[in-house]
């Protein structure tokens, strides 16, 4: 199964990894800061300990291991099956790269 890329390590883009990672597929979400992979993964493992007795269906470990931090959007594209974003075409280097990458698909598109 291809993985799931993720861009954005924020609220959202962290509970996307974490329920991408309970549903059994490996998630690769984008934090291009080294330094702040420890803090985004620290608030990953709390999100998924305290969520445990509500939803105790994939242990702790088994989820943590399905998450990958990577540094650029290619790289947690690259044979991405899904690409989960938020506000994407918002910000203009996610909207250059998503349509580069997908440019077959938004052809027929115009953006303002």
């Amino acid at each position: 199964m291809a993985h799931v890329a993720i861009i954005g390590s924020g609220i959202i883009g962290r509970s996307w990894a974490i329920v991408a990672a309970r549903a059994g597929l490996q998630a690769r979400l984008v934090i291009r800061r080294v330094e702040a992979r420890a803090e985004v993964a620290k608030a990953i493992l709390a999100a998924v300990e305290n969520a445990m007795p509500i939803t105790p269906t994939v242990p702790v470990e088994e989820v943590m291991k399905r998450i990958t931090f990577v540094a650029s959007l290619e790289e947690a594209a690259s044979g991405a099956g899904y690409v989960f974003w938020r506000d994407a075409f918002k910000h203009s280097k996610k909207r250059g790269f998503l349509f580069h990458i997908f440019a077959d698909r938004f052809k027929n598109i115009s953006r303002p």
